[in-house]
């Protein structure tokens, strides 16, 4: 099981255990409206599929991770590439630090570093890319810091919060990771 360790957070497997964390904060209204994804009420069934598709996908096309905290162990997010084109040497990168209690203490920047250290190190990807909604300051800081270059603009192509919100495209290639 492939464990990365930081000062602030651990990357680990994701395990079937997680899925309870995972679908509650899937139905947590803030949690949904701060990232992209599914945007409806998500079952314990409809949680479980992803799950089995994300487990079974690992190694092939996608990188996922659990993220913990390193002081108590316990889980507060999820960190992945995915979509990797291995002869173009790329992927998507996601995360969601889902424990609102665990916000802004460093966890979600140093699992994004570990995540992204991993990828150029580790899969040997040259270029990493993400999608962040516009009005999502607290990410896109973040991914400012580690490098990510605003590369275009998906205009009123999120709904969050009750109105339309572009989205961002930011790269990041190999040379330019901080």
């Amino acid at each position: 099981m492939t464990i990365i360790v930081g000062s602030n957070c651990r990357l680990r497997a994701l395990l079937r255990s997680d899925l309870g964390r995972s679908l509650e904060w899937r139905n947590n209204p803030t949690t949904r409206n701060s990232v992209l994804g599914y945007r409806f009420p998500v079952t314990e069934k409809m949680e479980e599929g992803w799950y089995d598709r994300i487990l079974g996908d690992q190694g092939g096309k996608r990188a996922s991770f659990a993220v913990e905290d390193l002081s108590d162990g316990v889980l507060v997010g999820f960190a992945h590439l995915s979509d990797i084109d291995w002869p173009c040497r790329s992927a998507q990168f996601g995360i969601v630090i889902g424990d609102v209690t665990r916000q802004d203490r460093g966890i979600g920047m140093e699992a994004t570093k570990l995540t992204i250290v991993y990828g150029f190190e580790t899969l040997n990807l040259d270029r990493i890319e993400l999608r962040v909604i516009d009005g999502n300051a607290r990410a896109r800081h973040i991914y400012e810091k580690m490098g990510f270059v605003e590369e275009g603009r998906l205009r009123r192509a999120a709904f969050a919060e009750g109105v339309p919100a572009d989205v961002i495209v930011m790269g990041l290639l190999r040379e330019e990771f901080r």
